[in-house]
């Protein structure tokens, strides 16, 4: 691979999601009375290089 000066490479990454569930409640109080919480996340990392001439 050649680049020219200032040119930007993107070399690789990582990616990542993650789900979760919550649940609540008290152990004597009926189940329709519980609560459920539900989330998503998501992360990425990019491995990018510039080349500069000196």
């Amino acid at each position: 691979m050649s680049l020219r000066d200032g040119e930007v490479v993107v070399m690789g990454g990582l990616s990542q999601q993650k789900d979760s569930t919550v649940s609540t409640g008290i152990r004597w109080l009926p189940s329709f009375m519980d609560g459920v919480s539900t989330g998503t996340g998501r992360s990425d990392i990019v491995l990018a290089l510039q080349v500069q001439k000196l």
